[in-house]
């Protein structure tokens, strides 16, 4: 599901600020990841966790938080799904069987049989009423009637199947029955009237080949969305007198369509094996918004829409989509898009009214990364605008974006990331090629990818900052490849090309040992020996004058490590 907001924009009337790193003439790359809104359940995402063998109920269970599944009954035995509104002409097909023109009040206007085409037009007589008016494929007009109250209905002989010539929903009809509603002048509504267990039959949202697990999810959620909307604003909703749309302001409904495609009939098992079941919190079935790919990690949904923060949609790791849209360059743009404007089209898709657009500041993000709030720079003045408002304006594919900076997270970094549950947190630079490998900055920490050894470490916390005091890859440390707990969680231990760093999670500081000092530390048993460093690895002049002589020391808890060399450092000598 996707849902439409209003758009936010708070202007800085009159305020005239100093342009910012963007000048005339820029180009404005939008660098993004994720497909839709990013709320709830990711599509892509359900997939790759049913590949890992997931259930449907737990996942369900991770993308809602504090859900449970349970079966219910429906809030109406039959919806009302709105398939085209505000129309003056509609043709029908009898594709597979019969069917019947009718009003509702029983009063028969025409029947067509298979092959044959009614168009049904809406039109006002002379006498000022609007009315149907049915003609055949040769324009001949068959009959006319109905009203405003009294309306047209299209019924189908056992088994047949409708078909909606029309470019707005141009689908088949082969459950229920479809319902005309004259709303104005040469203008209807055109609704589907089915049972609520076979609307879900219609929906076109995932593909059916997808993995059993990821379908009951699907269905699920839909059924979960659907049953609570209408709950809670009914059936007769303003611009469609529906209970759900047939697009993707509710749910894309394609009908019959759907069932009769290849492999429709996995689809309509699941929603079978699944029949009645809702996602519920706290005893009531939840608003379960879903879309496309979240490009890695889901939103809080009030960072997205604004409104009032749900406890079930709340932003969470998606740490398998990347495993299944990575496959294939077609869906890997759901992990890895760009979108580049000129100023000039920049400026004038978002119509703020603040000059020519030169900068993008103070960027509000979401735990996923996803843009809350940005203020826009211009050349007369600033505005502080919604990440939907960018979204929907300038057509990107989600709102978590960044600007002239790359910050997706791809590769086998990726890989690492989403093993680690998303843990690093959100990218705050480009992943970058070095000498032996990759790294990427998060905010909590980097990860690094050590190509001869084919490993991602993930470098954080004190061991990180004594990692850059040392000049991290391109110091004499080199590239890290292993990181462990230690001393039963009270320590953490990181091994490099050439040396380690250590860390007392009590200390405030880590300390790196190498060389000679750390061979001898690892000889004499290491930290079960030695304990923690308490010092760097640091040189010292003995006194004696002795220009040839080298001594690297070290002090630990328990004892301290002094290693001297008297043949530039071909052989040492370690005490203790």
């Amino acid at each position: 599901m996707r849902r439409r907001m209003a758009l936010v924009l708070t202007l800085c009337a009159g305020l005239v600020l100093v342009p910012g790193t963007a000048g005339a003439g820029t180009t404005f790359t939008f660098y993004g990841s994720g497909w839709g809104h990013g709320i709830g359940l990711s599509q892509w995402g359900a997939q790759g966790l049913a590949t890992k063998g997931w259930g449907p109920s737990q996942i369900l269970r991770h993308y809602y938080r504090g859900t449970s599944v349970a079966q219910r009954t429906p809030p109406a035995e039959r919806f009302r799904i709105g398939l085209l509104q505000y129309e003056g002409t509609i043709v029908l097909r009898a594709e597979d069987g019969s069917f019947r023109l009718e009003l509702s009040s029983g009063r028969v206007l025409s029947r067509a049989q298979e092959g044959a085409t009614r168009k049904i037009l809406i039109r006002r007589t002379s006498d000022g009423r609007d009315v149907y008016r049915i003609k055949d494929a040769s324009g001949k007009l068959l009959a006319q009637g109905g009203s405003p109250s009294n309306h047209l209905l299209a019924r189908r002989s056992d088994g047949a199947v409708i078909r909606v010539i029309d470019g707005g929903w141009p689908h088949m009809v082969g459950r229920g029955w479809l319902q005309f509603n004259i709303v104005g002048l040469r203008s209807a509504h055109l609704l589907a009237i089915v049972g609520a267990e076979p609307y879900l039959f219609g929906l076109a949202e995932v593909p059916s080949s997808w993995d059993t697990d990821a379908l009951e999810a699907q269905a699920i959620a839909a059924r979960s969305y659907a049953w609570e909307k209408i709950a809670r604003l009914g059936q007769r909703r303003s611009g469609c007198n529906c209970g759900l749309f047939a697009t993707t302001v509710d749910q894309y409904y394609v009908g019959w369509d759907k069932e009769v495609a290849t492999m429709g009939d996995r689809w309509v098992a699941a929603v079978r094996n699944s029949a009645r079941k809702i996602a519920q919190h706290d005893g009531s079935t939840i608003q379960a918004y879903y879309s496309s790919a979240s490009g890695g990690h889901t939103e809080n949904n009030e960072v997205v829409w604004g409104g009032t923060p749900q406890p079930y949609l709340r932003g969470v790791c998606d740490p398998a989509e990347y495993g299944v849209t990575s496959a294939s360059e077609s869906t890997m743009v759901l992990e890895r898009w760009s979108e580049a404007f000129g100023d000039s089209s920049v400026t004038s898709r978002l119509g703020l009214g603040i000059g020519t657009v030169r900068d993008f500041r103070n960027f509000v993000r979401g735990v996923s990364g996803r843009v809350k709030t940005v203020t826009v720079v211009g050349s007369n003045g600033s505005a502080v605008v919604t990440g939907w408002t960018i979204r929907s304006r300038l057509g990107l594919r989600d709102t978590r974006f960044w600007v002239n900076s790359n910050h997706n997270i791809t590769g086998r970094i990726r890989r690492a990331y989403d093993n680690l549950s998303c843990k690093p947190g959100i990218a705050t630079g480009s992943q970058r090629s070095i000498v032996g490998g990759r790294f990427q900055a998060f905010a909590n920490g980097r990860l690094y990818l050590h190509s001869a050894k084919d490993v991602v470490t993930w470098i954080r916390g004190a061991i990180l900052t004594k990692y850059l005091a040392k000049g991290a890859h391109r110091g004499f440390l080199d590239l890290p490849y292993r990181w462990k707990s230690i001393d039963e969680g009270r320590g953490r231990r990181a091994w490099f090309d050439n040396g380690q760093i250590l860390w007392k999670t009590s200390r405030a500081e880590a300390f790196e040992i190498h060389g000679p000092v750390l061979d001898h530390y690892l000889a004499a048993g290491g930290f079960s020996g030695f304990g923690y460093p308490i010092t760097d690895v640091t040189s010292v002049d003995d006194g004696d004058g002795d220009s040839a002589t080298q001594t690297r020391q070290s002090v630990f808890d328990n004892g301290t490590i002094s290693c001297s060399t008297t043949d530039g450092g071909a052989t040492w000598a370690c005490t203790p």
